[in-house]
């Protein structure tokens, strides 16, 4: 019998929750100005310092988890084998909240891409993830476009930067 404990106890373990570690970074490209040096011709890489996101189960409408980053741009919590996507927690706002929170709207320096583009953007996930056994650290880059960053479905129109 106590042949038996073991193995049942593995089998248990490896059905459970794994303790997962996420890093999650933001990425602005450089975006024109005065001649860069090499190093800020590659952009600015910074964490993504207390941004919120939402953790889906692959099929499902409801937030599995919510995840708060540290000033690392790191969150750790249990996630039970299985595949994720994560999804900013703006994307779980209606569409109304959205274009109130960002003030979205066409203005000279900029083009409102309309209502269907932010449908089809909340419906894109951030990140995509699969807990498997061993794998314990994931690390995303949420890149950011010059002159609108996180707001989404915004077009920059002018003047542009020499």
């Amino acid at each position: 019998m106590k042949y038996l404990i073991l193995p049942l106890l593995v089998f248990l373990s490896s059905c459970g929750a794994k303790t997962v570690f996420i890093n999650i970074q933001t990425h602005t490209p450089y975006c024109g100005g005065a001649k860069p040096t090499p190093e800020i011709a590659k952009g600015t890489t910074v964490p993504a310092e207390r941004y919120k996101f939402s953790i889906f189960k692959e099929g499902e409408t409801k937030a599995y988890k919510e995840m708060t980053m540290d000033a690392d741009g790191m969150w750790s919590g249990k996630l039970k084998p299985g595949k994720y996507t994560i999804l900013r927690e703006d994307k779980t706002l209606s569409i109304l909240e959205i274009k109130a929170k960002y003030k979205l709207s066409s203005s000279e320096l900029y083009s409102y891409l309309g209502d269907a583009c932010l449908e089809k953007w909340k419906l894109e996930p951030d990140f995509k993830l699969e807990v498997v056994d061993g794998t314990i650290e994931y690390k995303f880059t949420l890149n950011l476009p010059c002159f609108v960053g996180m707001r989404p479905c915004l077009k920059y129109e002018g003047p542009l930067v020499q």
